[in-house]
């Protein structure tokens, strides 16, 4: 008792919390910061450690982040006759596509379908191997209700990659533009695309076939077939940009150097920020942002841990780099994404991912698909 003598009164009282009441209110589901007086230490605690971000794939990311696949899960299945052939099926074993494509799985039956849409491999019937094919349908692309949407373009052995939230597809051997959702953004009227970069993408028409550069017949490019053959920049609506004119109504047939010390680039576009060269000549600056996309450029440019990675890897002075939003997020893909530049080009392969609210950063590497949040992955040693 003599020594219970030297505890002060909130010294019980606290040891009484800790000891009997903490447990009984747990017990029984109270919440206690509606208790007046009194505040919850470890629950701040615990949603401070929820707060933070940490590093997960991205498959985990997307599964977690979107309720919509949780409850619309979609897997592949096997054709019980026959083994090499590959339907859709949904969690409730309701088939969405039959099983009639033969299909080289990369994955597991039981990994859900984590994209928008659904691909399987094209048809006889709409194949082309003819050797001077250039829009070269590859996969049928279905949305997650079964319905079909487009032909994906050939690349690389396998589908077209997205660049910038758009990738090319093939309608009537002609090629266009859909964004993850599987809807067309722009319309397939061209012979041949390129991908998106910068925010733009070059398109040619009036007559291309293909020209085979090396005898593997991996590599080649578009040659004309008449006359009529032509070629421009588009921007991301589909519309024709024409390159920057000089003082005196010119274009620039010999792009300067720096187009940071181009002075009517500054003049007529009033601002800093670098437009693309292309073919020697000098396109506007492409992009445009919301408020809040301007807060997320300004939050990532500013970060002066990250230009000092730039300046150490990428072998430029931090200046000379910037970073633009190429992608805005969409229902089943939750991200702004950034990556850097030199003026137009595109430097490193560094990839940075924002989340919807704009407030979580993270670095993205492609190999692994993972996400690590950006200042844990900057306090890296590997990083410096």
């Amino acid at each position: 008792m003599r020594y219970l003598g030297h505890i002060s009164i909130k010294r019980v009282i606290a040891l009484l919390f800790v000891c009997v009441i903490w447990p009984l209110l747990s017990i029984l589901s109270l919440n206690i910061d509606n208790i007046p007086g009194i505040t919850s230490k470890v629950t701040l605690c615990s949603l401070q450690a929820q707060s933070q971000p940490k590093q997960i794939s991205l498959r985990q990311y997307l599964l977690t982040s979107n309720h919509q696949l949780q409850e619309d899960s979609l897997y592949y299945f096997q054709n019980p006759e026959d083994s090499s052939l590959y339907g859709v099926k949904n969690r409730q074993g309701e088939i969405i596509i039959p099983a009639k494509s033969r299909l080289f799985l990369n994955s597991k039956l039981d990994a859900a379908i984590m994209e928008g849409y659904i691909e399987l491999p094209v048809r006889k019937s709409l194949r082309n191997y003819n050797a001077e094919a250039i829009a070269i349908p590859i996969r049928e692309v279905y949305n997650r209700q079964g319905a079909f949407l487009y032909l994906a373009q050939f690349f690389d052995n396998g589908s077209d990659y997205f660049e910038q939230g758009l990738r090319r597809y093939v309608d009537h051997q002609k090629m266009g533009f859909v964004d993850r959702a599987g809807n067309i953004q722009i319309v397939a009227q061209w012979d041949f695309v390129t991908p998106f970069h910068y925010g733009y993408a070059k398109v040619y028409t009036g007559g291309w076939k293909r020209k085979v550069v090396d005898k593997s017949d991996e590599h080649w490019t578009v040659q004309p077939t008449s006359q009529a053959s032509t070629s421009y920049i588009i921007n991301k609506e589909g519309k024709r940009v024409f390159p920057v004119k000089t003082a005196n109504g010119q274009t620039h047939n010999d792009a300067p150097t720096s187009i940071a010390s181009d002075k009517n680039y500054k003049k007529k576009f009033n601002t800093p920020r670098p437009g693309c060269i292309i073919d020697g000549q000098l396109y506007p600056y492409p992009f445009h942002y919301s408020e809040k996309e301007q807060r997320i450029y300004h939050q990532i440019n500013q970060n002066k841990q990250l230009k000092r990675y730039v300046s150490k890897h990428l072998y430029s002075h931090p200046s000379d780099i910037h970073f633009e939003i190429v992608e805005s997020p969409s229902r089943y893909f939750p991200f702004y994404i950034l990556q850097p530049y030199n003026e137009s080009t595109l430097y490193g392969d560094m990839t940075i991912y924002v989340n919807v609210k704009g407030d979580t950063f993270y670095h993205y590497e492609s190999f692994d698909e993972l996400l690590t949040p950006l200042q844990q992955w900057l306090q890296k040693p590997s990083a410096f």
